[in-house]
């Protein structure tokens, strides 16, 4: 996906391929397209509305975080605890029993399954192979997605 759209005030719609960058407006061959049509410009805020409370909402981040195993980085100038929601990141290699239990349907029992496993096999290479380990099967995988968790491995 590729958009490159505007909605301002609802009143006007700014679309095309320009890029927004200086390069844009100096040396690139780029077109810009104002649109002032109601029946348009409610289209294009309809598709941002379900661009943003689908794809990039939080919850549609973490989900695509933690399907790929991209490793969240950090914004510039900050630490990558405030770069991640409070509580609700876990490395499945270096979290401890008690933060393990933290996710929904692990106790004592399973969240010491999960550092045998991570053990015996010299950690988890992808946050995937979670679900190898005693007592994680999809239902919980698809409930820590659904809780906006992200599961890391490095």
């Amino acid at each position: 996906m590729h958009n490159k759209f505007a909605v301002i005030d609802n009143k006007i719609v700014i679309t095309g391929s320009y890029n927004w960058t200086a390069s844009a407006g100096e040396r690139n061959d780029e077109n810009l397209l104002v649109i002032d049509d109601k029946n348009i410009i409610e289209k294009y805020q309809n598709q941002f509305n379900n661009l943003w409370s689908n794809k990039y909402s939080p919850g549609g981040y973490n989900e695509l975080i933690s399907e790929t195993g991209i490793i969240s980085l950090p914004t510039p100038g900050t630490s990558e605890e405030t770069s991640t929601p409070p509580g609700k990141a876990i490395n499945i290699n270096t979290a401890s029993l008690e933060k393990l239990d933290e996710l929904w349907g692990v106790g004592k029992i399973i969240a010491q399954n999960i550092v045998d496993y991570r053990e015996a096999c010299e950690g988890f290479k992808t946050p995937e192979e979670i679900k190898l380990v005693d007592g994680i099967a999809d239902k919980k995988w698809d409930k820590w997605k659904e809780e906006g968790w992200i599961i890391k491995v490095k």
